[in-house]
């Protein structure tokens, strides 16, 4: 039996692999954006986006990505460079471009989000 479970173990090791995961979601569904420093940047039923105008290309942010809540309906920008956005399930998330990073704050967690004014920090 311990050699059985052993074996089970080191098998499950041997094949795991983190890169793996992956989400699927359709971000089709725009449902706010803003555009800061030639970049726009969308909420959507799917995570968030940002579009770069300078080489037309695409970034996706999910789950996968530090996000924790995918049906956003709001997103706003700081005067520090970060974005907001807000959705169903009422999180605040923050995304820090300097650090690459996501941060939730719980505060209005299961009161929706529809609009993100920033206005003097």
């Amino acid at each position: 039996m311990k050699l059985m479970l052993i074996f089970i173990i080191m098998f499950s090791l041997a094949f795991a692999d983190s890169d793996d995961w992956q989400t699927i979601t359709t971000m089709n569904e725009v449902t706010d954006m803003v555009v800061v420093d030639g970049f726009t940047w969308a909420a959507s039923t799917g995570g968030v986006f940002r579009y770069i105008e300078a080489d037309q290309s695409i970034k996706t942010y999910t789950n996968l990505d530090g996000i924790k809540s995918l049906l956003l309906t709001a997103i706003a920008a700081d005067d520090h460079g970060q974005i907001i956005t807000g959705g169903e399930a009422g999180l605040l998330e923050i995304y820090d471009q300097q650090a690459n990073h996501w941060r939730q704050l719980y505060a209005l967690e299961g009161n929706p989000i529809h609009d993100i004014v920033y206005s003097n920090d």
